[in-house]
């Protein structure tokens, strides 16, 4: 029978869950898709790929790196959870 989850438990259940990998992965991600960074290298706002600015396709790349990665992550249960339920 199913029993709702304190959010308690649900903060414990997550931490779990979540592995440091994961979170060095979305931060590398992360760092990699926000171009905060481009305006420290000479001439990379200048260097254009495919008609666009470099950063702009750095950002999208990064952006589905993230799509990517959490595709990955959820395609399995979660613990706790059984595998098809109708």
């Amino acid at each position: 029978m199913f029993k709702p989850q304190t959010f308690e438990e649900r903060s414990v259940e997550l931490g779990r869950v979540v592995s440091v990998r994961t979170l060095v992965v979305y931060l590398c991600l992360f760092l990699v898709g926000v171009p905060w960074y481009w305006q420290f290298i000479p001439g990379a706002s200048e260097t254009a790929v495919l008609g666009l600015p470099l950063w702009v396709l750095v950002s999208i790349l990064g952006s589905a790196g993230v799509s990517i990665h959490t595709a990955l992550i959820l395609r399995k249960p979660w613990p706790g959870e059984e595998g098809e339920q109708a």
